[in-house]
């Protein structure tokens, strides 16, 4: 028979929880529990489980993926006996108590805390009735407080797999490192300072992806994550039967590989392996960051309460079964670290909207939207607006981010934002303050000056790096009218600087950018040339075409030496004796060191840059880089509030629809007020 739940309602004010007492031990055919009700105004003592209704393993670098992999789902298909009634969980759960019965984990000692003697533990999907739609409602928005007043949270992995005990290896060797040891920057997995962190004998490819495999499990990328490990007071992590410290084998580990750029390099070669016939680059989720940022959360809100805004950029990173997740999931931290018990009135859950209304989510994400419009009091969220293509809520404003969804780009406004007095960019300096809408309409009023307009543009960074096409950029400025740029410069200086959004290493462009960038000129024009011969593995079917391509690009680097006379884009000569000192130079030499890291610099400076973006040409004579959506005719705005130029499509009837932000070469400090003058125009964004 199935379990019936009592009520939790209380006649004095109690706020009652049910917490779970696992009786079954060892190797007991059935699990058995009972069910208790506690009373969290008396302090009481318990654990809570954090884990994963569906599958709780990454597959992707698996051998024999996807045909011979079980899988494992969310479905309630197998059960609990509850008092001697029925109550139907997931397998992961299942897992995860079957796990506690043989070892009895759950009562183990937590230094500082009061013994859960009687090995209650707090599990959602038990503990809540789950057809109990008002208890619901009662029950998740006390979510917090239950993790806060936890013993400990058990952070539940799933089980073992091939790739648990080498990962585990290799966490070791990682702690083995000594800290001055980590103090480099790893940009090649072969390269000497990688050996010389390392030593012998080396991690293979497979040692990695089996690392890489571990730490993408699903609990590391679920949004509520964030909540149960900020609240938590105390963190265990077990994988089968392994107990792991949250502190020395996740957070040390993930910083480490975050400072040395490990990391990176680590979710690259990863994604690599799990889809090798992928044509084009790719964003990457880097799920270390995820273990990183939470410790990071935690060390802010202990010096000064945490934005919506904040909580609303890092949930991005995560993911989740239900997309309104993605805000409702960060409430609980929100209250924790402003220390208050209750939300204001505006950020309390709407619970009339329809959650099987096609529009349920996007009317979520506009509401707190505009909530983070009234923190911030600026316009800072049409920063984290992505490209309108990459879109998965199709009911959005075009102005209200898709929190959902991760960055595909690296936002201009910074993510999250600077320290006040440390922004790079205030493209709206000197205009009217920005005035706060009333009313939360799908509609957003704003005003600003309609600058210039989009007169052509060039390829992506895919096809640049995918495509080989680096003459679509230089034809941009090879063709480009006059011989000044608008601001003063040449033309062919705001090109290079536009391509890096002026950003060399996380700092303002300089000399050393400038002389770096022939680097990332040569090596397209080197990579193409490869292909072209056909010693590509993935373009020899199309070698006619890359030598065409290849021919093109060299007449348009001649038209470019004639026309600048600058080596900021170096001629096809001194292309080739880039590219023969780079195949003759000795690899421990001084110069070639120097040379390769001047290359990934600037190579890098272009990724974080251009990634999901595309240059363009205004009318006017303007370069930027912006959404790779955008399109001729689209507008140039600069509004009063936003840090940086916004790129605008008309939509009738005075409003607009918003393609996202851009860095515009010469005018992302003021100019635009100084030059124009402060008289706004009024829209609205839909």
């Amino acid at each position: 028979m199935p379990y019936v739940y009592s009520s939790l309602e209380g006649e004095h004010g109690e706020r009652h929880i049910r917490v779970l007492k696992l009786l079954s031990k060892g190797d007991e055919p059935r699990l058995r529990c009972s069910l208790e009700i506690i009373d969290l105004n008396e302090s009481p003592v318990y654990d809570c489980l954090s884990y994963t209704w569906s599958d709780p393993l990454y597959h992707e670098l698996s051998a024999g993926y996807p045909l011979d992999i079980r899988t494992t789902t969310g479905d309630l298909d197998h059960e609990i006996e509850c008092d001697g009634k029925m109550i139907p969980i997931t397998e992961n759960l299942e897992d995860a108590l079957l796990q506690f019965s043989k070892t009895g984990f759950i009562s183990n000692s937590v230094d500082g805390r009061a013994e859960n003697k009687d090995g209650l533990i707090w599990i959602d999907a038990i503990c809540i009735n789950q057809k109990n739609d008002a208890e619901k409602n009662d029950q998740i928005p006390m979510m917090d407080e239950i993790y806060t007043g936890a013993r400990r949270v058990i952070a539940w992995l799933g089980r073992c797999d091939e790739h648990v005990h080498p990962a585990l290896e290799i966490i070791q060797r990682f702690k083995s490192i000594p800290p001055e040891k980590g103090k480099v920057t790893i940009t090649d997995l072969e390269g000497p300072e990688y050996e010389s962190l390392f030593g012998s004998p080396p991690i293979s490819s497979q040692q990695w992806n089996d690392y890489a495999a571990f730490i993408q499990r699903a609990w590391f990328n679920r949004v509520w994550i964030i909540q149960e490990a900020f609240l938590a007071k105390h963190i265990d992590v077990l994988c089968g039967p392994h107990v792991l410290s949250w502190r020395h084998d996740f957070w040390d580990v993930a910083k480490f590989l975050r400072d040395t750029n490990l990391g990176t390099l680590l979710m690259e070669q990863a994604d690599g392996t799990a889809h090798p016939d992928r044509k084009s680059t790719a964003y990457v989720n880097n799920s270390l960051n995820n273990q990183y940022q939470l410790e990071v959360m935690k060390a802010q809100s202990a010096k000064e309460p945490l934005s919506l805004e904040k909580l609303l950029v890092y949930s991005r990173y995560f993911q989740a079964g239900q997309a309104q997740d993605h805000v409702y999931g960060l409430l609980g931290i929100w209250k924790s670290s402003n220390r208050t018990s209750k939300l204001p009135p505006d950020m309390m859950i709407d619970q009339t909207l329809d959650r099987d209304a096609d529009d349920f989510v996007a009317r979520v994400f506009t509401k707190y939207s505009w909530v983070s419009i009234r923190n911030t009091q600026d316009l800072n969220v049409l920063s984290l607006v992505d490209d309108p293509a990459t879109r998965e809520q199709h009911h959005l404003p075009s102005w209200v981010p898709g929190y959902s969804v991760g960055f595909h780009v690296h936002p201009l406004a910074g993510v999250p934002r600077p320290e006040p007095g440390k922004e790079r960019w205030n493209a709206s300096e000197g205009l009217p303050p920005f005035e706060i809408p009333t009313s939360d309409s799908e509609r957003l009023s704003v005003k600003g000056i309609r600058f210039d307009t989009i007169d052509e543009f060039a390829t992506t960074y895919s096809g640049v790096m995918d495509q080989y096409d680096i003459n679509s950029l230089l034809e941009l400025v090879a063709r480009y009218p006059g011989e000044k740029y608008p601001s003063g410069c040449t033309s062919l200086e705001a090109f290079w600087r536009t391509l890096i959004k002026d950003t060399f290493c996380g700092t303002p462009a300089g000399a050393e950018a400038r002389a770096a960038f022939q680097y990332l000129i040569a090596g397209c024009v080197g990579h193409l040339e490869d292909a072209s011969e056909g010693l590509e593995e993935d373009d020899v079917d199309n070698t006619a075409a890359l030598s065409t391509l290849l021919d093109k690009t060299k007449i348009t680097i001649k038209q470019i030496s004639r026309k600048y006379n600058d080596t900021v884009v170096p001629d096809v000569e001194e292309i080739n004796d880039i590219l023969e000192r780079v195949g003759t130079l000795d690899p421990d030499s001084d110069e070639k060191k120097k040379l390769d890291r001047d290359f990934d610099d600037i190579s890098e400076s272009f990724r974080i840059a251009y990634s999901c973006r595309r240059l363009f040409r205004t009318k006017k004579g303007y370069l930027g880089i912006a959404a790779e959506s955008l399109g001729t005719g689209d507008s140039v705005w600069v509004l009063a509030g936003a840090a940086v130029p916004l790129v605008l499509r008309p939509a009738g009837d005075g409003c607009w629809r918003l393609v996202g932000e851009a860095y515009i070469h010469g005018i992302m400090n003021g100019e635009v007020g100084r030059m124009i003058g402060k008289e706004l125009e009024q829209i609205s964004l839909v």
